[in-house]
């Protein structure tokens, strides 16, 4: 495992103690395996995707959305070993927690202020080369409920404008999509880039800074193609 990924697992497992396991069916794509190395709870056979995975966390209450993650990683592992090497080209996941690699960050979250910016340094991750952006998602554990608007810049582009809502925000490209142009969500903006680049997310607390405040941790999700 590289450090960076060993070190967000072991602070991400020990913040969030609550795994519940999370069964889905095994034609799903595979997560990355390096991320996916560690032993959280007993593994649950079947890969995760990230459309599966962002459904079942929307749906479920707060204590289970970081345990959906989690068992998701651990499935992936499960499945991968045993079905041997990925083939040339295929879809991943991995993610990125603000928890173990950028607790100041997360600190302007729960304090006051008019807005808090962390910094999720995804070109710290050993990523493919040539790997592409498929989907996305925020999510704050922790926060239920409000809304709250907020830009992610990735690298040197523009930063992309969304609102954050009830804890979660996330783009609907690719198998997400239902087709409709009017649909589209701003996150989709980041989609068809590169994901070697540090993303900046800030985040504007509004008047209702005190629910924020609840954050146990700042999650980006990165669905990528790998060539």
């Amino acid at each position: 495992m590289f450090p960076l990924e060993e070190e967000l697992i072991c602070n991400f497992v020990s913040d969030h103690q609550s795994m519940p396991p999370f069964h889905v069916p095994p034609e799903e794509g595979p997560l990355n395996p390096p991320l996916a190395q560690s032993r959280l709870t007993p593994p649950v056979e079947g890969d995760v995707n990230f459309s599966a995975m962002v459904s079942a966390i929307a749906q479920g209450e707060d204590g289970s959305r970081i345990g959906v993650l989690a068992s998701g990683v651990q499935a992936a592992y499960a499945a991968e070993e045993a079905a041997g090497a990925l083939p040339p080209s295929s879809s991943r996941a991995t993610f990125v927690s603000a928890l173990a690699i950028d607790s100041t960050g997360l600190a302007t979250l729960r304090k006051a202020g008019a807005a808090a910016k962390v910094t999720l340094a995804l070109d710290r991750l050993a990523l493919p080369a040539g790997a592409v952006i498929t989907n996305l998602a925020v999510l704050l554990p922790g926060v239920e409920g409000g809304n709250f608007g907020a830009e992610l810049r990735l690298g040197n582009a523009a930063p992309t404008l969304f609102t954050i809502k009830d804890g979660l925000a996330m783009s609907n490209s690719g198998a997400l999509s239902d087709g409709s142009p009017a649909n589209v969500l701003p996150l989709n903006q980041t989609v068809g880039g590169s994901p070697d680049r540090p993303a900046v997310l800030t985040i504007d607390k509004g008047a209702d800074g005190a629910r924020l405040a609840k954050a146990r941790d700042v999650l980006l999700w990165l669905e990528y193609d790998a060539p």
